[in-house]
């Protein structure tokens, strides 16, 4: 009788493990999500700065401009 008890507590168990790796791993991916969507937000910015810097403003005329976009 010993045995069964054990085998379904360790099941229960393994449920509640399971259900808290899935937890884990999908808090994780948000986590994830969202620093990359912070970086590529970051990163657009700078690049957009940069531009401005090169190029003038958008739709400005400027014939010392270096570059054009």
């Amino acid at each position: 009788m010993r045995k069964s008890r054990r085998s379904a507590t360790r099941r229960k168990g393994s449920r509640r493990r399971n259900e808290l790796v899935g937890a884990i791993v999908e808090a994780r991916s948000d986590l994830l999500g969202l620093v990359m969507n912070a970086g590529f937000g970051v990163l657009g910015a700078l690049l957009e700065e940069d531009r401005a810097q090169l190029c003038g403003a958008r739709h400005a005329r400027r014939e010392e401009r270096r570059a054009y976009r």
